[in-house]
């Protein structure tokens, strides 16, 4: 399947993306990589009339269990908008122009995360029966 070209080559591509988004396609496509032709040729001829999201494919359950894929903590259905843009990819650029463009830059976003102590006692009001 071809789609009008939205950006002329990869990294293009994947710079018009928010941060997010751009960095768990490029974690989903080094896990497709990783895995091997197989499974960059299961990605880019994918037409299953349940989609990415109720694939029951095992390559599909392999990509998802890949640590890096793992660590975004997609839902399904940002699983299935991310498996679409590494489709998307695949479909119209050389793999090595794909290659330059997940390693390009390679920030991770800053996680966020909030410290709560709970090393105190709650009181809890008296009931009487």
């Amino acid at each position: 399947m071809k789609y009008k070209l939205m950006s002329n080559t990869a990294m293009e591509f994947i710079e018009s993306l928010d941060q997010r988004t751009s960095y768990m396609v490029k974690n989903m496509m080094k896990s497709i990589f990783a895995l091997g032709e197989s499974y960059v040729e299961f990605v880019r001829d994918f037409d299953s009339k349940s989609g990415f999201m109720f694939s029951c494919d095992k390559k599909m359950d392999n990509i998802m269990n890949n640590d890096l894929v793992m660590r975004d903590g997609h839902s399904g259905c940002s699983a299935a908008i991310t498996m679409r843009n590494c489709q998307y990819m695949l479909g119209n650029f050389p793999i090595n122009d794909i290659e330059t463009g997940l390693y390009y830059s390679d920030d991770e976003p800053a996680d966020i995360s909030i410290q709560i102590n709970c090393d105190y006692d709650i009181e809890r009001p008296q009931v009487n029966a």
